[in-house]
């Protein structure tokens, strides 16, 4: 596997390991991968770039949900703390709502524009915001019957709080 995907800089022999992504079906251009460690075989740096994928859309998910890395903080100390919160906060919300699937009935928010084939974070996030508020505005109500289904106004009201940034 010397050399290098087609359009990128050659790569020395025996500086970097590479591993090829071809797909048969013509769907997408070939990818290449590099690592720099020498002795790993390509399915070890295909096997670390899908490791580290997980890492990395963890962080933006927390970044773009949950506001890490916009904290306000003016001192060190108070960012350390705040931080493994967020990632606690996002570990929280993906576990209940992975655990409670079935009875959260969670499908992804879908534009037409913009198909998505799974829930996202943002999903699991609007979902259980609207599994908690829902409780509080039905119980708030002030109506015994239980039964009676919430006005459509109310219910697009709750939506679009449970999906604002």
């Amino acid at each position: 596997m010397g050399g290098a995907a087609e359009g990128s800089a050659r790569v020395a022999r025996g500086t970097a390991a590479e591993g090829l992504v071809r797909y048969p079906d013509g769907r997408r251009e070939p990818e290449a991968f590099l690592c720099t460690d020498t002795s790993a075989s390509p399915r070890d740096v295909l096997d670390c770039f899908n490791r580290r994928w997980a890492v990395e859309t963890t962080y933006e998910e927390a970044r773009a949900h949950l506001g890490m890395e916009t904290q306000r903080q003016w001192s060190d100390p108070a960012i350390f703390r705040t931080t493994p919160l967020l990632l606690g906060l996002y570990s929280v919300v993906t576990l209940y709502v992975h655990q409670n699937a079935e009875r959260l009935a969670l499908s992804p928010r879908r534009a037409a524009w913009y198909p998505k084939p799974a829930a996202t974070f943002a999903d699991a996030l609007a979902r259980r915001r609207q599994h908690l508020w829902f409780g509080r505005i039905v119980t708030s109500a002030g109506t015994a019957d239980m039964t009676e289904p919430i006005s459509p106004a109310i219910q697009r009201i709750i939506e679009a709080a449970c999906y604002a940034p």
